[in-house]
């Protein structure tokens, strides 16, 4: 394959923590480029990349520098459409960390702009990569157990037990959009890429201020089926645990994320659909080495991503209409 010259737009921890590791183990890779806003983090980076790695304080330089394949994008949320947007415009290969944007209308503007371009575009459902993941697709898109009729994910974590720390107001108010896009594109994933027309929420809001602690949405799609995302940030285990469920007319699938597990049931039986693992996961975050990987392989090969403008428009638009349900509900509660 190609080696594939990187830049690094943002260098903060999820950058240092989850980027560089797996980068560092690509013999097709090289970062070549990196912005960041402060002098200490460009001196960061230049100890954890080499001297030879070029940095600046304006992203617009990276773009401008014609020896950048792709950038890695991991700004604040606010500058997420911009930064896109621009990338896109240079003809660079495009990975964008999550939530896209909390506002429609950028989310609108970034994946507008992304199904015009004739670069690739990565958004880093990084859940969707899991081996298990791929697995549960391959199933479903087979008919193993039938249509789809009723499906749900289940997250628990630690994040928010006695006050997490939350650096972002908007965020905050936000979970849906912030958070929960992740595991809502699960649902996607078991339910075989339904677009939403509808969402119920409620829940509690006990230590984070204005943050869903706990919560329950509730999803209706066209096809009659329904999806449903469960989330506590309140457990207090460490780890985080994601599992999910699949009812379709002729079976069941009971899957562990984060474990790799699958299990098929039908009225033959049950099945195990053998131990998918993640990889090694890195920063914690089990999905990311594989999402990484993909995409580094999808531009020196010139293959499609499998988190595209179409996946992120769907899981945003469930993100939306959970928000929104959630925002409704709050208001009849007050």
């Amino acid at each position: 394959m190609p080696n594939v010259n990187l830049g690094l737009i943002g260098f903060g921890e999820w950058a240092r923590g989850a980027y560089v590791p797996t980068l560092s183990t690509l013999d097709n890779v090289e970062v070549v480029a990196v912005a960041a806003r402060s002098a200490a983090t460009r001196q960061r980076a230049r100890e954890m990349l080499g001297e030879a790695v070029a940095t600046t304080a304006d992203y617009r330089e990276v773009l401008a520098d014609a020896s950048v394949d792709a950038v890695l994008v991991a700004v604040p949320n606010a500058l997420h459409r911009e930064v896109a947007v621009a990338a896109l415009a240079q003809g660079k290969h495009l990975f964008l960390e999550l939530p896209i944007a909390l506002v429609r209308g950028d989310v609108r503007a970034v994946l507008d702009a992304a199904t015009s371009a004739d670069r690739l575009v990565q958004f880093d459902f990084e859940l969707r990569y899991l081996p298990v993941a791929q697995a549960v697709q391959r199933l479903v898109a087979r008919g193993d157990v039938g249509r789809p009729l009723s499906a749900s994910v289940d997250l628990s974590c630690n994040w928010g037990r006695g006050g997490g720390d939350f650096s972002d107001p908007l965020a905050r108010a936000a979970f849906y959009l912030w958070v929960g896009a992740w595991y809502l594109d699960m649902l996607d994933v078991l339910l075989g890429g339904l677009a939403p027309r509808g969402a119920q929420v409620t829940g509690i809001r006990a230590f984070n201020g204005p943050m869903l602690d706990q919560g329950h949405a509730l999803l209706e799609y066209d096809s009659g089926a329904v999806g449903r995302f469960s989330h506590s940030i309140l457990s207090p285990k460490v780890g985080t645990f994601v599992t999910g469920w699949l009812l379709g007319e002729e079976g069941e699938l009971v899957v562990d994320f984060q474990e790799g597990t699958l299990t098929k049931y039908s009225a033959a039986g049950s099945v195990n659909e053998g131990q998918h693992p993640p990889k090694r996961p890195v920063h914690g975050w089990a999905g990311m080495r594989e999402s990484l990987e993909s995409f580094v392989s999808a531009v020196g090969e010139g293959t499609p991503v499998v988190a595209d403008a179409e996946v992120a428009r769907r899981v945003h638009e469930a993100a939306f209409a959970c928000h929104e349900a959630d925002q409704r509900a709050r208001g009849e509660r007050e």
